[in-house]
């Protein structure tokens, strides 16, 4: 059985077209395997990996949140 690669947080959210912190969330909640090294998140690409998939409905909200300018309130 071959190993798991491990690829940054960075790297995982290219492959994935979504944010890096999708990534960590994902992390977070056990959705894909990562660990902490130093500062930064390293991800094991294994088939958790390959098998998990943003969520577009976050991936929208956040994007329009984030840039829109628009304050809440």
């Amino acid at each position: 059985m071959p190993l798991a690669t491990l690829i940054s947080s960075n790297e995982a959210a290219q492959m994935k077209a979504c944010t890096r912190q999708a990534i960590l969330d994902a992390i977070e909640r056990g959705a894909i395997d990562g660990q902490k090294v130093g500062r930064n998140f390293l991800v094991r690409k294994n088939g958790k990996f390959e098998r998990w998939q943003p969520n577009p409905r976050r991936q929208k909200a956040g994007r329009e949140g984030h840039r829109s300018g628009r304050r809440k309130g």
